[in-house]
């Protein structure tokens, strides 16, 4: 019986506590100021690519057939606009590889055999420095590029050099939350199972992970030292690599799945964030153990996360509001209201942490906003 009263006593104490985070979060919510839109920009069909350079200087947009963008982050002028006259395109990924050169992956669905292909060039440049064309098909998995490798399916290639590599995934068809790392790994799930695979291609050494998690993002660290892995119903997990401890908690699982699970890697330290539903959860990974510097719960199901170099959180709801957070201090620093109906979401943060562009599925526009200081 005192058990019983025990537990009863607890979860009350809960409810108090969610009552009067859920206070603040309304009380600040009332009080913050609008993002700024600074820029915009037309797209034929939904985002599929945004980020920017390391050094803040460009920023890439990419929609999901016929479009890829290169901007001066300063002038917002045009400096590189590819287009494809057909919406026959599948764009399988954009980005940069260093402060000057970015990539582009298009497959053309118009040519027979449709080729899965990479091009890498320098800003401003009219020709491709790299062009490479993948023997696989895999339908539209992405396509990633680094300074040393790109990669596909079960394929990788040093650019550099030419050789060529086998990739082993989670599953030979369709993996889940692929990953090119800095060192030339890669990060596979499952989408049937709860399995996670790092492989080494150059090495051939591989680590399996059995997540314990039934559906789930998955993610690595930018220094490659943990994985993590976020299921829809909020329980989460970290592993150090190589993963000889048991598995470490993050988060603890609910009774059903929300709609929406993600996760944001900081770009340089063992940070992250994470979402499940309304619920966005910041932790830090001092020596293997998490630390949680940050957490929320919104009425809305989040959609998109981005994490920023100085700590700041960006999220995105399924109605299109959304808000930037001070993870250190607590406090939203900008929100605005996008009015869009539920789709698919990207941000990504200026390596400053000063500005957030956003692309959405329904209004076919990319926005650069200025977060308030």
């Amino acid at each position: 019986m005192n058990n019983i009263f025990s537990i009863i006593c607890m979860l009350f104490a809960l409810a108090g506590c969610q009552t009067s985070n859920d206070e603040t979060y309304r009380a600040q919510q009332a009080s913050a100021p609008q993002l700024k839109e600074a820029f915009s920009e037309p797209i034929a069909l939904s985002a599929r690519k945004l980020s920017f350079s390391d050094d803040g200087r460009y920023f890439i947009l990419a929609d999901s057939h016929n479009q890829v963008g290169v901007f001066n982050s300063g002038s917002r002028e045009a400096l590189v606009t590819l287009q494809w006259p057909t919406t026959l395109n599948m764009i399988q990924g954009a980005g940069f590889i260093d402060p000057d050169r970015y990539f582009y992956a298009v497959n053309k669905m118009v040519d027979k055999p449709t080729p899965h292909n990479v091009s890498i060039r320098e800003v401003g440049a009219e020709q491709d420095q790299y062009y490479y064309e993948f023997e696989g098909n895999h339908g539209d998995r992405p396509i990633f590029a680094n300074s040393s490798y790109v990669a596909y399916g079960d394929e990788m290639v040093n650019w550099h050099t030419g050789e060529k590599y086998a990739v082993r995934t989670a599953h030979q068809l369709n993996p889940r939350d692929y990953t090119l790392t800095a060192s030339g790994r890669v990060l596979s799930s499952n989408y049937y199972s709860d399995e996670i695979l790092l492989h080494a291609p150059l090495t051939d050494d591989y680590l399996w992970i059995d997540s314990g998690l039934s559906n789930f993002r998955s993610g690595i660290t930018p220094s490659e030292r943990y994985i993590i892995a976020q299921a829809y119903d909020g329980g989460c997990r970290v592993w150090p690599v190589p993963a000889l401890k048991p598995v470490q908690s993050c988060g603890r699982g609910g009774w059903s799945d929300a709609d929406h699970a993600n996760i944001a890697m900081h770009p340089s330290d063992d940070s992250f964030v994470a979402s499940a539903g309304g619920r966005v959860e910041a932790y830090r990974l001092v020596e293997g153990v998490h630390q949680q510097v940050f957490a929320r719960t919104l009425p809305n199901a989040v959609t998109s996360l981005a994490l920023s170099a100085n700590h700041r959180v960006a999220l995105g709801d399924s109605t299109g509001h959304i808000e930037v957070w001070d993870t250190e201090l607590g406090t939203l620093l900008g929100q605005v209201d996008l009015q869009l109906d539920p789709g698919g979401h990207l941000l990504a943060f200026a390596p400053s942490g000063k500005q957030l562009l956003y692309g959405g599925a329904s209004d076919f526009k990319v926005h650069l906003f200025d977060i308030p200081e």
